[in-house]
């Protein structure tokens, strides 16, 4: 990711209390990216979109640890659903 020019946070704790991250949408990771949150093993496709659409939202997750997801071993078996983080509504941003 660091190759992609974002960053990841070592205080994820706190970085989700922060930017309000229940914990159904904590991912294995946590990146902060000019303002928003990405949570999860997402691509920088999914990143980069969020960046460029600049949406009223806290951030994107991709709960969990999803087989064939960046960084994860398996095969990606369907497609991923990238969640807003914004009020505790479950509404996809994104799917790939």
């Amino acid at each position: 990711m660091a190759s992609a020019g974002f960053e990841e946070s070592a205080d994820l704790g706190a970085v989700r209390a922060k930017y309000g991250v229940p914990d159904p949408m904590a991912g294995c990771h946590t990146i902060l990216a000019t303002g928003e949150v990405i949570e999860g093993n997402s691509p920088a496709a999914a990143m980069r979109k969020l960046l460029a659409d600049r949406p009223m939202i806290n951030g994107i997750s991709l709960p969990g640890m999803p087989a064939g997801s960046l960084g994860m071993s398996g095969e990606k078996t369907e497609p991923f659903v990238f969640y807003v983080i914004q009020d505790g509504t479950l509404r996809a941003f994104v799917t790939e």
